[in-house]
């Protein structure tokens, strides 16, 4: 299933696909158009509070990806499948992080 938090925004022509495992997106977020959110993992997918997801950014849940706090993925950057992001973080327009990679806190 999908659970969205208390204030979170999401505009038109959003993708939220829980395809296999849950997806859990905190309060306060905002997902603006063509984001596309996907979880392909029995694995739940947890985004945190007071996230931006900025047009046509694509997440991909799975192997124990989640996204912290007060983040911003900017137009069309791609976390790739068992993404870690950390909290106040930064990932750039068209920017592609790899399968795996683990973000620390305010990474830019």
């Amino acid at each position: 299933g999908i659970k969205v938090g208390e204030g979170t925004t999401v505009h038109p022509a959003c993708l939220i696909h829980a395809k296999l495992g849950p997806i859990e997106i905190g309060a306060w977020c905002c997902l603006e158009e063509q984001v596309e959110i996907v979880n392909n993992s029995s694995d739940p997918l947890i985004i945190g509070d007071y996230n931006v997801f900025e047009v046509g950014a694509r997440v991909q849940g799975g192997h124990g990806a989640r996204i912290g706090n007060a983040n911003v993925i900017e137009s069309r950057a791609h976390l790739s499948l068992g993404v870690k992001v950390g909290n106040g973080c930064t990932i750039g327009v068209l920017t592609k992080v790899p399968e795996l990679e683990e973000l620390e806190d305010e990474t830019v």
